[in-house]
């Protein structure tokens, strides 16, 4: 290895333990209106499908999504239903209005497989590399829109993320559509950590896929069970069952929660008690620790809570049809010392 590399993977590691050392005062306090991350050095992931209302000139739409971003402040951020008529530069130019990064830096934004009326985005502060649009083989409606998130100084490795948009509704189509998107992730876990095939990160990279999954059908699904748990129905075309996670095991299903009720549910966000969890994590829980995770739903916060959060009751609701989740990481897994010194 590079002297030059060794010095990055070193100052990742000090970086990491300085902001471990950093967490004074946990100010995660949700029925105080505070949502910051309880530690700096936290990696906060929020996915939210925006049901085509992203930029809308609509003034209390996009006044009432700014209001709710502002509070998530993500580090990376899932979007499902962009409208196809957004370019990355505009999708870019509206985040930058939104959440101005220091120093002039810009949001970096990779947009996904339009279906011809909307697609994924995945929206990150670092830069990010091995950009895809759909796995191998190819998956379905929306594709698979991921990169690897280059998290700099922040913590010694990098993370794989992905942003996907399954088939919606019931009915024995739609959930085939759904079970061979659910064969293609899992494969491509699978791929992430075994050496050859399409894709090659390096050992212990934390991956983690997040979205709208639509699993509507009564559990246990299969689609759902095939994610989590490798257990691939069309061997034929995705290969043997295989796990995703790094240590042979079964993917995280993360199961965030509304602070204020309890309730994992994300839709519809009109409701205090939504009825249907179709937007979730899922993630390669043996190389990093799940910090926190939260629904975001402004009609349950507390009056005093909105008031401290810059929000009003209504804009989750008037923003998009679902609420929004959120996911913070740490305690991922350092470089080794055979990694470190690596020639």
């Amino acid at each position: 290895m590079h002297q030059g590399v060794q010095r990055q993977l070193l100052s990742r590691a000090v970086a990491a333990l300085l902001g471990l050392a950093a967490s004074i005062g946990w100010p995660y306090n949700p029925a105080a209106g505070d949502y910051s991350k309880a530690n700096p050095s936290h990696i906060r992931l929020a996915s939210w499908n925006v049901a085509r209302n992203w930029g809308s000139s609509t003034p209390s739409i996009d006044a009432a999504m700014t209001r709710v971003l502002r509070l998530i402040n993500p580090d990376v951020l899932a979007l499902q239903e962009i409208p196809e008529s957004f370019t990355a530069a505009q999708v870019q130019a509206k985040m930058n209005t939104i959440l101005p990064l220091p120093g002039g830096q810009q949001w970096q934004v990779h947009l996904g497989i339009s279906d011809g009326y909307i697609r994924n985005a995945l929206l990150t502060r670092r830069p990010m590399t091995m950009q895809i649009t759909d796995t191998v083989p190819s998956s379905e409606l929306r594709g698979v829109t991921g990169a690897l998130v280059d998290l700099e100084s922040t913590v010694p490795r990098d993370l794989y993320a992905m942003s996907v948009h399954l088939k919606c509704c019931t009915g024995v189509t739609e959930t085939s559509r759904r079970q061979r998107h659910a064969n293609a992730l899992a494969k491509w876990f699978g791929d992430i950590r075994t050496p050859g095939g399409s894709i090659n990160l390096p050992t212990h990279t934390p991956a983690v896929v997040m979205g709208d999954f639509n699993f509507v059908d009564p559990d246990p699904q299969q689609p759902e069970v095939t994610l989590r748990t490798g257990d691939i129905t069309d061997n034929a075309t995705f290969g043997p069952d295989i796990k995703g996670d790094w240590d042979a095991s079964d993917l995280l299903d993360v199961l965030p929660t509304d602070p204020f009720t309890g309730d994992p549910d994300t839709w519809p966000a009109s409701s205090s008690s939504p009825s249907s969890r179709l937007d979730r994590f899922y993630l390669t829980d043996s190389v990093l620790t799940v910090a926190n995770k939260f629904v975001v739903n402004t009609r349950t916060m507390t009056a005093a809570a909105r008031t401290a959060a810059g929000v009003q009751q209504l804009d989750v609701e008037t923003a998009s049809d679902h609420l929004p989740v959120v996911l913070d990481l740490t305690n991922i897994v350092p470089v080794t010392v055979s990694e470190f010194f690596l020639e």
